[in-house]
């Protein structure tokens, strides 16, 4: 794979090949350091990216059970507030969905205006820069590459996903996807997860 990678939720686009960045929106430094006091003072469990590894104070359950823990080095730091941390593309935390609902408000109400809140699934909540959606990040590589959106298929299945999907040309819904983000796109796959990305490369191209 050679093509640009969107990647962190729209956080960062880069070439497959290259660490380097083509463009890049750290969460800034100080409102790093004020969701990790939020989530130490509330004893939410935490997960924070650097140089494409993962970032914890301590592997724990929570950790196990992201995806990216399959396929990426972790590194335990103890605590976070003491911690030397870089910039990082995104910080993401974990828990029950009433849970996550509780907490969203909280940081919209605490720090709304500087972070763009996401949630990829009912279970988790992830935190870019305010600046940063996927649709946005898709948008800046399209211009830089003369496509317009009317070129462009794109693949999702959760809430972060639709404002990409109607973006795109053509949006489309794995069939495991929310039915509010079915009802938002042009097609919707038979297969799920990987297999309707597959689905969508074989129907359109």
């Amino acid at each position: 794979i050679s093509a640009p990678l969107v990647v962190y939720n729209g956080a960062m686009v880069r070439a497959a090949d290259s660490a380097q960045p083509l463009y890049s929106f750290p969460v800034p430094c100080d409102v790093m350091c004020r969701v990790i006091e939020i989530a130490e003072e509330r004893g939410w469990y935490l997960q924070l990216y650097n140089d494409d590894r993962i970032v914890v104070s301590q592997v724990v359950e929570h950790t196990r059970a992201d995806p990216d823990f399959r396929n990426a080095p972790c590194v335990e730091v103890g605590d976070l507030r003491r911690a030397a941390l870089g910039p990082t593309p995104k910080l993401m935390t974990r828990a029950e969905p009433e849970e996550i609902v509780g907490r969203k408000a909280l940081l919209q109400q605490l720090l709304g205006e500087r972070l763009h809140l996401a949630a990829s699934s009912p279970r988790l909540l992830e935190m870019m820069h305010k600046e940063v959606t996927k649709a946005r990040s898709l948008a800046r590589l399209c211009e830089s590459l003369g496509l317009a959106p009317a070129d462009v298929v794109a693949c999702g299945d959760s809430d972060n996903d639709t404002e990409m999907l109607t973006w795109a040309g053509m949006g489309c819904c794995m069939y495991n996807g929310l039915d509010s983000v079915k009802e938002q796109c042009g097609y919707v796959c038979q297969n799920a997860c990987s297999y309707g990305v597959l689905e969508v490369i074989e129907r359109f191209f």
